[in-house]
């Protein structure tokens, strides 16, 4: 997995254990033929390049705000 998604994903789960506890029970899958980060209501996809160019913090409000596609279930 990506270094930065994964410096991410813990600190989520360390400052915000809400989006934390959500994120440990998601898969992530690397997909470069994708532009930036996706889901489809299953799993979590990213672009590994786009990662590496977010900040952190960016990184954490994109697994937050796509946990919250999961958690709405916004694909069906």
């Amino acid at each position: 997995m990506n270094q930065k998604l994964s410096q991410a994903k813990a600190h989520l789960l360390n400052a915000y254990p809400f989006w934390g506890y959500l994120l440990l029970s998601t898969e992530f899958v690397e997909n470069n033929n994708q532009p930036t980060m996706y889901t489809d209501g299953k799993v979590i996809g990213y672009n590994s390049e786009f990662i590496n160019r977010l900040t952190l913090k960016n990184a954490m409000f994109l697994i937050a705000h796509e946990i919250s596609h999961l958690l709405f279930q916004h694909i069906s």
